[in-house]
């Protein structure tokens, strides 16, 4: 009586293997980084306006939604290290958070700008001072 055994898949870790995830993983960092420039390094106050135009329309509430940006954050990084949310923000832009926010809260000058991350989501609210 011959019974099926499965044949076990080497554990193993190839140079290729390791090279590509790295290059993977290296890609996947480099298009946070530039999806989170768009969003708040680099996005134009104008494309905010029709947010603002709808808080305002609203009479103000505080801590209103002006954006929400999903964050896929990898299992691990490129350099081994897993990181939560914000660290994940930190290590794709090469830079502490509370910098990076500086960038979107200085388009908007005399509105009150709060952060929040939940979960993988990044969250910039308006409050009027």
């Amino acid at each position: 009586m011959s019974e099926d055994i499965p044949t076990p898949v080497p554990d193993v870790v190839s140079m290729d293997t390791l090279m590509n995830d790295h290059a993977m993983l290296l890609q996947r960092e480099l298009a946070t980084k530039t999806f989170l420039m768009d969003q708040l390094i680099n996005v134009p106050a104008s494309s905010l306006k029709p947010a603002l135009l709808q808080w305002a329309s609203s009479g103000f509430p505080s801590a209103t939604i002006l954006l929400q940006l999903p964050i896929d954050v990898p299992e691990v990084c490129s350099d081994g290290i897993s990181r939560n949310v914000t660290d994940y923000i930190e290590f794709c832009m090469g830079s502490d958070a509370p910098q990076i926010y500086v960038a979107l809260s200085s388009k908007l000058p005399d509105i009150m700008v709060s952060y929040a991350i939940v979960g993988t989501t990044f969250t910039a609210y308006v409050s009027k001072y």
